[in-house]
């Protein structure tokens, strides 16, 4: 026994010693009579002191065990310690590298939607198929930013993302990695959702135009005379155009191998509308009288392949005017669509009609963009998928005649309805 009880537990054992050696001498060796048969007081004395010492060192034990074990409550609590401040170290690392995992599987799918082309263009030309999975991309891509965006550590592992931009640059300046993640969450997930409509449009635009009963091309045998310029008024839309008849027209577009007057044309396609609606078609490839052009062939997509074997414009003249009828003639820039058709043999001022340039009357209802003013605009230039664009009309197939026709069809709507 140690400690601060050692001391008085000796002191009770000396003193009932002391007590039993006083008793045995005054027992053995008395020196008066009283000492003999008073020897036994001493006894309860010693007894007392002998109770003491146990009782102190049984206080002692049980303080020497409540020490040992607060000891070893002490060492389980440090353990315990060590294993939580080792756990969570391992928590952080994991999730450290969840951050890093998810940012990783971020970069993998920004770089998968970087091969697809530039969205602008790649929304008119699809394929659907392609558009549907960039669709589908975008909402992944927006899902794994949200979900690296909530995971701890993510934004103390990468606090710079609003410098460095990975996930493709912003129209705003964001004065932290929280907000341009923001950002892109909301970029991504409406991208998705406008490729998902644009796929789905594209699929319509395409059945109207595949659905759409075709008319038949009458090939003449002998070329039709080529003609010289007609003369022609172009009509503008106003408040007091009848809409029930400005609905009711023809539209033509034209594919040539050039722009000059010497170019050949290689297709022609024309659909009649009824109240604005598509009800029939005319559309064919043509031979031109030279060869196609590497500069005409990357804007249409018409090779010499594809026109092997097919009429010159010249024999299916006569044709497109019978489809033509007395209808009233829509184009997008429908002067040089007229120049052509005239020359080769399409003659339209035999019948009292109007005709309609989309382009002319965009120029009078739209304000154009101008380098260097800081005046309210519309569109950036009157090209047709500029305007399909502004108004929100599908278009898929540019610079191929039907695809053409069926667009300048709607916008001339949509221009009529501006111009109310």
């Amino acid at each position: 026994m140690q400690g601060r009880n050692s001391l008085p537990f000796w002191a009770c054992i000396a003193a009932g010693t002391v007590l039993i050696i006083v008793a045995l001498v005054k027992f053995l060796f008395p020196a008066t009579e009283a000492e003999l048969t008073n020897w036994w007081y001493a006894l309860p004395l010693a007894l007392a002191a002998f109770a003491a010492a146990v009782f102190i060192r049984r206080d002692a034990k049980r303080q020497e065990e409540a020490a040992a074990q607060q000891r070893r409550d002490q060492e389980i609590r440090a353990r315990n310690a060590e294993l939580d401040r080792q756990n969570a170290a391992e928590r952080t690392r994991q999730e450290e590298r969840a951050a890093g995992q998810r940012y990783q599987h971020c970069l993998e799918l920004y770089t998968q939607l970087q091969t697809f082309p530039e969205y602008s263009s790649f929304r008119r030309e699809g394929p659907p198929e392609a558009l549907s999975q960039y669709a589908a991309l975008c909402r992944d891509m927006s899902g794994a930013l949200a979900a690296a965006a909530e995971a701890p550590f993510f934004y103390i592992v990468h606090p710079r993302l609003h410098i460095e931009k990975p996930f493709g640059n912003s129209a705003y300046v964001h004065s932290s990695a929280e907000e341009y993640m923001q950002d892109r969450i909301r970029f991504f997930s409406g991208r998705a959702g406008y490729a998902a409509e644009a796929s789905a449009q594209m699929v319509e635009f395409v059945q109207v135009l595949e659905t759409l009963p075709e008319a038949e091309i009458l090939i003449s045998e002998a070329p039709a005379p080529e003609l010289p310029p007609a003369e022609i008024s172009y009509s503008t839309i106003t408040k007091r155009t009848p809409r029930d008849k400005l609905g009711n027209f023809v539209v033509i577009d034209t594919e040539t191998t050039g722009l000059s007057i010497r170019a050949s044309i290689v297709e022609i396609a024309a659909i009649r509308f009824r109240g604005f609606r598509p009800v029939e078609k005319f559309t064919t490839l043509c031979h031109p009288k030279g060869k196609i052009s590497e500069d005409a062939s990357k804007i249409n997509g018409i090779t010499e392949e594809m026109v092997a074997g097919k009429p010159p414009f010249s024999c299916i003249a006569a044709g497109l005017q019978a489809f033509i009828g007395k209808d009233d003639i829509v184009g997008h820039n429908l002067p040089f669509d007229m120049k052509f058709i005239t020359k080769y043999g399409v003659d339209t001022t035999l019948s009292k009609r109007k005709y309609y340039d989309t382009l002319e009357i965009a120029k009078h209802t739209l304000k154009k963009w101008r380098e260097g003013s800081e005046a309210y605009y519309d569109v950036f230039d009157y090209k047709l998928s500029t305007l399909c664009d502004y108004y929100h009309i599908p278009f898929f197939g540019a610079h191929r005649a039907l695809a053409d026709c069926y667009a300048t069809g709607m916008l001339l709507e949509r221009l009529a309805k501006d111009r109310e």
